[in-house]
């Protein structure tokens, strides 16, 4: 769940100006247990059920159908997060991987478009506090819409100014949706690579059939495919330094 991913001066968002409790690179900054998002060590196994009184809505629209998405404490669920549909009266299983993406200080002296993503705070976004790719990306998309439409999506950042579509725009929007990134322009820049330090994850889902014909309640339940996380690391095998030093020694 997500914690002020949105620029206060854009968007309203609950909690101000307070400081995250985690942050992508920096981790935790306290070893207190009242914190969010929860340490993982204590929520090993997450699980919840939903019946039919929790869906009024199911008689009008006919259908019970639930995307979970999966995605990082700092950032909004978009479309290009991971997910999971959750059909009524169904019970869904998701086995959990996990990726540790770091990168070493030493490439801190090399410009991003060398090394292939941004440190905290080398790339600042207009919409969100924190970058993350899909951040990113979201706000590119978002910037091209309204050079293509003149309008945003009403799901999509936008400061007081911007206007929102009306119905008469869904075509214009959808069809920006859809060709985005390839309709990437000098006028919408994106460069959106992915932060140096990242997690990522891999998605099992298995569908285990209905619940109960008589009384549908649907479930839902996730875990981790392992207690440890794969951690990968970009650091400067071969500095400028080590060709000099070789280069003298041949010499």
């Amino acid at each position: 769940v997500s914690k002020y991913p949105l620029d206060q001066t854009n968007n309203e968002t609950l909690g101000g100006n307070e400081e995250p409790d985690w942050t992508l690179e920096g981790g935790y900054n306290t070893k207190e247990d009242d914190i969010w998002p929860f340490r993982a060590i204590k929520r090993n196994e997450f699980s919840f059920k939903i019946d039919r009184m929790d869906l009024p809505f199911y008689y009008y629209c006919g259908t019970g159908t639930y995307k979970i998405f999966f995605h990082l404490p700092n950032e909004i669920q978009t479309i290009f997060h991971s997910k999971v549909t959750l059909n009524y009266g169904y019970k869904v299983e998701v086995i959990l991987g996990v990726t540790s993406y770091r990168t070493n200080e030493n490439l801190r002296r090399f410009p991003p478009a060398v090394r292939g993503c941004y440190f905290e705070h080398e790339r600042k976004l207009k919409f969100f506090k924190s970058y993350t790719k899909s951040h990113c990306d979201y706000e590119c998309m978002t910037n091209f819409t309204l050079e293509q439409c003149g309008c945003v999506k009403f799901s999509m950042p936008r400061t007081p100014e911007t206007p929102v579509c009306d119905l008469d725009k869904v075509l214009c929007y959808t069809e920006a949706i859809n060709r985005w990134p390839e309709g990437e322009t000098e006028e919408v820049p994106c460069d959106c690579h992915p932060p140096c330090n990242d997690v990522k994850y891999s998605i099992d889902a298995k569908d285990l059939g209905r619940t109960s014909i008589n009384d549908p309640i649907t479930k839902f339940s996730f875990s981790f495919s392992s207690n440890e996380v794969d951690e990968l690391e970009n650091y400067v095998a071969y500095t400028l330094e080590n060709f000099l030093a070789d280069f003298g020694g041949l010499i």
